[in-house]
């Protein structure tokens, strides 16, 4: 009996694995999505790629912004159920990117989109860290991240494919974004139905040992160190986080500005009739 209970614990981490690469596929695959259709995107709400760009930078300070709270989450809270919860919020977002009629709708969306990627990027990571060994955990990370580009290859392979096409009433990329919302809706059910925390927090998590109990036998929380340690730690890698999207956030600026100079610098050596480098 205890080889059977073994198996079947074995079987559901192996099945909770493959769930949660999918998750890292759809949401590379929902990322991928917007860059492809620009043209078609930017024509429905008459702004230009220059404006649409400016979703991902929303999108990417949202996300910076709440990696506090996500890390809070997948520390104290079963990580499965915030896998569903984000999953969910991902599959919400997409669908509203389908029905927006105006740019600032997108921009809310992208916004809250920036939510889910991080309640959920974090607890991934932490739960493929958890179910493997030490010495497999490269090997865990190497397939979690593999997944992801092969998520960015199918969904800017799918976007490209559609978005100059009709489907039905809808614009390609309408239908495009509608896909895969559905696609993640079905995987946050399978992932909360079936997936397992191989370690769900304790519900005395965070109470000393040394605790006492008052007049009324209920129990006194003292101070608690290792407490104000997880705090430090947690700020700190929120430092981390934020430098280094701030840091991501300065190069695509100054990445737009060179790209532009170049073209300038080649227009003015075409009007000089200079030759100009290829």
């Amino acid at each position: 009996m205890g080889n059977a209970a073994g198996q079947g614990g074995r079987e559901r981490r192996r099945f909770t694995l493959i769930l949660i690469n999918l998750a890292a596929v759809l949401e590379r695959a929902g990322e991928a999505l917007l860059r492809p259709v620009y043209d078609q995107v930017g024509k429905s709400f008459g702004v230009t790629s220059a404006a649409l760009g400016t979703l991902t930078f929303i999108r990417s300070l949202v996300q910076a912004l709440s990696s506090p709270l996500a890390a809070y989450l997948a520390i104290n809270h079963d990580r499965i159920i915030i896998i569903a919860s984000g999953a969910l919020a991902w599959a919400i977002a997409n669908a509203a990117v389908g029905v927006c009629t105006a740019y600032w709708q997108v921009a809310i969306v992208k916004a809250f989109n920036g939510i889910g990627l991080a309640m959920v990027v974090p607890a991934i990571q932490s739960l493929v860290a958890d179910m493997h060994e030490e010495s497999q955990r490269g090997m865990g990370f190497g397939w979690l991240h593999g997944a992801g580009q092969v998520g960015t290859l199918l969904g800017g392979v799918f976007a490209t494919f559609l978005a100059a096409r009709t489907v039905g009433v809808l614009a390609g990329w309408r239908f495009a974004f509608f896909f895969i919302a559905i696609v993640i809706l079905i995987l946050a059910v399978a992932i909360y139905l079936f997936a397992e925390d191989s370690k769900p927090p304790s519900r005395t998590a965070g109470i000393p040992s040394h605790g006492s109990l008052d007049q009324n036998g209920n129990a006194t929380i003292p101070t608690c160190p290792q407490k104000e340690r997880r705090v430090k730690t947690l700020w700190k890698g929120t430092k981390k986080v934020l430098k280094m999207r701030l840091s991501a956030l300065w190069f695509s600026p100054m990445r737009f500005l060179l790209s532009k100079l170049f073209w300038l610098r080649a227009w003015q050596d075409k009007s000089r009739g200079k030759p100009c480098l290829s």
